[in-house]
């Protein structure tokens, strides 16, 4: 709430003080410094475009007052991506797959993406130092509850919010507080107050889940695997 009040007040007052100071003197013939080039309908339709790019300059200078930064705007993300790599680690077709596929989507829209493959150490190296455009991370949880992949994804002492360089310090205390909050209700407002947040902020994009498949031997009980692939032995015993 606080960043979209921040920015309407930027995006307006621009806009309005670039049509009272520009716009409107052009409209009426008493701009001194309309140019001698251009005709004044011509220069009033200029004059007038011009606001378009106002709501992007709002999101630039939200930021900067916010001290937000630009590594999670969402329209920066889009941009990076036109500018032009998905990198992922050699020698994983599912990877690759992945990537063709979020290639095709970007293309379609007009943009221009490449995939670029590292060798793994190469690529946490990138990752790690935010020095990369886009990559694709999996995330596994080992109990069930949203505070594992929430903390990843918007708490920036753990990996930097999953290496997007995300530090939105009303979000990560929005997290904080749903870890400790007891009534389930409002835990869960919470939990999706955070999804709405994240999906805004786009430093993260889900792609899917998948569900994890097991086949056992019909002659064997007490099968127990997490989700780790840790196969607990100690609790096979033989089928009567």
């Amino acid at each position: 709430m606080k960043r979209a009040l921040v920015f309407l007040a930027i995006t307006f007052g621009i806009t309005y003080a670039y049509d009272f100071l520009v716009v409107y003197p052009i409209a009426q013939g008493t701009a001194p410094y309309a140019s001698e080039f251009l005709s004044p309908d011509l220069a009033y339709m200029v004059s007038v475009a011009l606001t378009m790019l106002f709501p992007a300059l709002g999101v630039v200078l939200t930021r900067l007052v916010t001290r937000e930064g630009f590594q999670m705007c969402a329209w920066c993300t889009v941009l990076a991506i036109f500018l032009s790599y998905v990198t992922i680690r050699t020698g994983s077709t599912f990877y690759e797959q992945i990537a063709t596929l979020i290639k095709s989507e970007v293309d379609q829209a007009g943009f221009s993406c490449n995939i670029e493959l590292l060798e793994s150490a190469t690529l946490t190296d990138k990752y790690s130092s935010q020095s990369h455009q886009a990559t694709i991370l999996q995330w596994v949880d080992d109990y069930q509850d949203p505070s594992g992949v929430v903390g990843w994804t918007v708490d920036y002492d753990q990996a930097q919010c999953f290496y997007t360089g995300l530090n939105d310090e009303e979000l990560d205390a929005l997290y904080m507080a749903a870890q400790t909050e007891m009534d389930h209700d409002k835990r869960v407002e919470m939990y999706r107050d955070i999804q709405q947040q994240v999906y805004d902020n786009a430093n993260v994009i889900p792609l899917y889940r998948n569900d994890f498949a097991f086949a056992r031997s019909a002659k064997v009980d007490g099968l127990q695997v997490n989700p780790f692939y840790v196969y607990q032995a100690m609790y096979w015993t033989k089928a009567n």
